[in-house]
């Protein structure tokens, strides 16, 4: 099996083809996906697994080639605390990255630690993105700083600590030189901005020195039913 599993190398991701261009052929494929050196990422609402891709279990071990593996089998766009910490903005908020796909994608394989959030909305998917480049070929997508701030405060309705989380983004938003009118477009466009709410409080947070709770972010946060 050494030479199957030093053809995945660094990279930990090969498509069947690759694998038949390097002289492997199927039997050690298989022989390979039994002994488990390799694994089929399953990440779609059909049976079986993605056609032609296979991922070295090695990559278990490395978070950010786990979110390559993701982006390489969907085309899926990072968002809410990934996209935060990718533009080096303080974040309190934890859990399995969270990724958009299109609305066919239903299921992650159990070796990706991936939250997927589903949309009939194309823009989902290609609104304010950027892209870093990976040595696999693909590339990660990412939510623009306006977007990520968006998204985040449409989840900042549901508790207080996620409203503080949202400020906290604000205003690394604002320090990096963010406009409240990309936040409010990206809102509309997205029809997140119920109440225009999020205008409000961006504008708020936009025109004070500090993120506490003044008269204005108390008018401007969402009531609780």
């Amino acid at each position: 099996m050494s030479t199957i599993d030093s053809l995945f190398g660094s990279r930990g991701i090969r498509r069947y083809v690759e694998l038949l261009g390097e002289g492997i052929t199927f039997n050690e494929i298989q022989e390979a996906l039994a002994e488990k050196v390799i694994y089929r990422p399953v990440f779609s609402n059909k049976k079986g697994a993605v056609p032609g891709v296979f991922v070295s279990h090695a990559l278990n071990f490395d978070p950010d080639k786990l979110l390559i593996v993701g982006t390489f089998v969907t085309g899926g766009v990072f968002a809410g605390h990934t996209a935060a910490r990718r533009q080096g903005w303080s974040t309190s908020l934890s859990g399995d990255p969270e990724m958009h796909v299109r609305v066919t994608y239903t299921r992650c394989p159990k070796e990706l630690p991936v939250k997927t959030i589903r949309s009939r909305n194309p823009e989902m998917l290609t609104l304010d993105v950027e892209h870093d480049d990976t040595e696999f070929g693909t590339c990660l997508s990412f939510t623009g700083p306006a977007r990520t701030v968006v998204e985040i405060l449409h989840r900042a309705r549901k508790t207080d600590r996620d409203l503080e989380h949202g400020y906290e983004i604000i205003g690394d938003y604002f320090k990096g030189g963010g406009e409240p009118g990309a936040v409010i477009r990206i809102a509309d466009d997205l029809k997140l901005n119920n109440g225009e709410w999020i205008t409000r409080l961006v504008n708020s947070v936009h025109a004070g020195t500090r993120f506490g709770r003044s008269d204005d972010e108390q008018e401007a946060r969402p009531r609780h039913r």
